[in-house]
């Protein structure tokens, strides 16, 4: 998603992992199904 948007690999590894520990644990499950939906 955020190489999607133009972020540099290493940044977009960097803030996926705060994000996931920055969101509740519902949105974080429903944007990973959207990801996998559109894998």
């Amino acid at each position: 998603m955020l190489t999607e948007a133009g972020v540099d690999p290493k940044t977009a590894e960097q803030d996926a992992c705060r994000m996931e520990h920055m969101i509740s644990e519902n949105s974080f499950r429903h944007l990973k199904q959207s990801m996998d939906k559109k894998e």
